[in-house]
């Protein structure tokens, strides 16, 4: 049993010095509070979004489900143009995003 313990804070104190070190590890944590705190789905979807922003250095980010009945939907954009992108696609049923739904 001392064993265990002993090896779980070994593996504990590398983790914590990697963590401390690590944006991405900041970043995630962040993102964990941020969607504990959300009040509902949207918010939730939108703190992912915005962390998308940050973990893969990019300018823009969206999130498009399909819904259980089969329709789809964009709960989550960072700009206005990533909607447009994707219900251009849908609207005309082709590209990256409709076959990824299929």
């Amino acid at each position: 049993m001392d064993d265990i313990n002993n090896s779980d804070s070994a593996a504990g104190d590398r983790s914590g010095d990697e963590a401390a070190s690590s944006p991405t590890a900041e970043t995630f944590a962040q993102l964990a509070m941020e969607m504990h705190d959300a009040d509902g789905l949207e918010e939730t979807v939108q703190a992912v979004v915005d962390f998308a922003l940050q973990a893969l250095s990019c300018e823009y980010a969206g999130v498009a489900l399909r819904t259980r009945t089969g329709h789809p939907e964009v709960p989550a954009v960072t700009d206005p143009v990533v909607a447009e992108i994707y219900n251009l696609q849908m609207a005309g049923a082709e590209g990256p995003l409709v076959e990824c739904m299929r």
